[in-house]
């Protein structure tokens, strides 16, 4: 989650005020409800993620943006405009697809120009825009433009399809999985370089995916969806570190939760029996004495130990039944007595890994009252 860290980190002061207003909407095919009562309100230059799995509802939540798909009931401004009955082209928008749907039997240049020919812009124009575009995605160089798609890598198909999309200055740019077609290094290479080319144009942005890791570096915002349904938003930190349902905490990284019931709950503090042990949270939850709820560890905040740790609570103990070396980080499975199997992962810090637990130890798992957060749906 490095890029995410850095990619959330920069300011956003050209945010300023709602730009794209979705307003109740719902998509329904036959009996089934795709999109089910969503509203969101998305600001003008914002990096925009809908993140969630297959069939969750976000690419049919992008399509009625686009135009493809008309909704059921609700309302879609851009602008200030209710944009649900103009057609696809009549709209200030472009979509660039997961497939990139370039033309294979037209150049770069061509590619990009399309769109503004069957605008029916000046060539003057069309040449300008077209050799900005090029300028911004790095390909005015080595006779890119004259290249066929075929002749390109997936990274360089990926900026054409992007100069399109940029070239006919939509107010609203959606992205379909954009990075999906390429591979894992090159696909985390080519995340925060599209963040900067976006930003650098200063276009609002919507984008699809299913991807975690890539929605946390390039978005400022994300809401979380499932069953057509969105569950929460936010930005990258605040839906990592205080998700507000079992569904996010679980979907959103790793995480270890534990279930029980509350036995106390003040306004600074609660605390929570679970089979486990018992867990004290560093603030109170507004519940009741005796309701079910769960407390979720991620990984990283448990602190791995063959020392046993000192008071009544958060710790519990275990066997490593497996580890895995990652380079920067080791993760560790721990068996503990209930059955339960516990992720721990540990920065490698040090060249050497030293005197760290192993296979078959017996160790203790540790963390802090405010590592924890109480999921009560």
């Amino acid at each position: 989650m490095q890029q995410a860290e850095q990619a959330q980190a920069r300011p956003r002061d050209d945010v300023a005020q709602d730009f794209l207003v979705i307003q109740n909407v719902v998509k329904s095919f036959d009996a089934l409800r795709a999109v089910d009562d969503v509203s969101i309100a998305i600001r003008k230059g914002e990096i925009f993620a809908l993140l969630g799995s297959s069939g969750c509802g976000k690419t049919t939540l992008l399509r009625m943006l686009a135009g493809f798909e008309v909704p059921t009931s609700g309302k879609i401004f851009l602008a200030g405009t209710d944009i649900r009955t103009f057609p696809a082209y009549a709209r200030p928008i472009n979509m660039m697809f997961q497939s990139y749907a370039l033309f294979p039997h037209l150049t770069v240049w061509d590619n990009i120009a399309f769109g503004l020919r069957r605008d029916g812009l000046p060539k003057a124009e069309i040449a300008e825009r077209v050799d900005s575009m090029l300028k911004l995605v790095q390909l005015h160089v080595k006779g890119y433009a004259k290249r066929k798609p075929h002749q390109l890598s997936g990274g360089q198909q990926q900026r054409v399809a992007l100069a399109r999309s940029l070239a006919k200055r939509p107010q609203l740019l959606l992205l379909d999985e954009p990075l999906a077609a390429l591979d894992k290094k090159l696909r985390e290479e080519t995340q925060l370089e599209l963040v900067n080319i976006v930003e650098r144009v200063g276009v609002t942005c919507v984008m699809v995916t299913h991807d975690q890791e890539e929605a946390m570096t390039m978005a400022s915002r994300i809401a979380v969806m499932s069953e057509g349904k969105i569950l929460q938003v936010g930005a990258p930190d605040e839906i990592y570190e205080t998700p507000n349902c079992r569904f996010v905490a679980d979907f959103i990284g790793n995480v270890n939760t534990f279930n029980g019931r509350v036995a106390i709950d003040e306004p600074d503090h609660c605390i929570v029996d679970t089979l486990e042990g018992q867990f004290y949270v560093g603030h109170g939850i507004s519940g009741t004495k005796g309701m079910d709820v769960s407390v979720g560890i991620r990984p990283e905040k448990m602190r791995i130990s063959r020392n046993a740790p000192e008071g009544a609570y958060n710790h519990t103990e275990g066997v490593v039944e497996d580890m895995a070396y990652l380079g920067s980080y080791t993760v560790y499975h721990v068996k503990l007595k209930t059955g339960k199997i516990c992720k721990v992962s540990t920065a490698n810090t040090q060249r050497h890994i030293g005197d760290r637990p192993s296979w078959n130890d017996r160790v203790y798992l540790s963390w802090g009252q405010s590592d924890l957060v109480v999921l009560t749906r």
